[in-house]
């Protein structure tokens, strides 16, 4: 029976980034409810600095950091959100591309290899990254950062 509804993502995810995801989705779960108008700099703590305690390489944690936003899309605690507007977009588009999205103005280039919470550059960038996305509570309720 065709329905003609298109899901919205038809080839869900990339395998590779599953088995990431699948490895750390008690972490995400965990912290999801600590998500909602937390800026990048939150959510980086709550990630490496209280329970992915053994991963020091930017690059790793960046990486991670990437797949819980696409899984927080994919569950549907996330959301893009137009920066200008902040009016919520559903773009229909892969959770890994909208992901990407978020962090692409990412300085990775201008921060340190390990330790990236101790730059000021890092700090700066984190504190004031929460204008992509918008979270939703139970699925029912937007919330639009400050």
């Amino acid at each position: 029976m065709n329905t003609g509804i298109t899901p919205i993502w038809p080839n869900r995810r990339k395998e590779a980034n599953d088995d990431m995801e699948m490895r750390y989705a008690q972490t995400f779960d965990a912290i999801m409810p600590a998500i909602h108008r937390a800026n990048l700099w939150r959510i980086w703590n709550e990630l490496f600095k209280v329970h992915l305690t053994d991963i020091k390489s930017t690059n790793e944690k960046l990486v991670v950091a990437k797949n819980f936003f696409e899984y927080a899309i994919f569950n549907n605690q996330i959301i893009e959100c137009d920066r200008d507007t902040k009016i919520p977009v559903f773009s229909r588009q892969e959770p890994d591309e909208v992901a990407e999205r978020f962090l692409a103005d990412f300085p990775l280039d201008k921060l340190p290899d390990k330790d990236v919470e101790n730059d000021p550059e890092f700090y700066a960038y984190a504190t004031r990254k929460n204008d992509v996305w918008v979270t939703l509570i139970e699925g029912t309720t937007v919330v639009v950062p400050d």
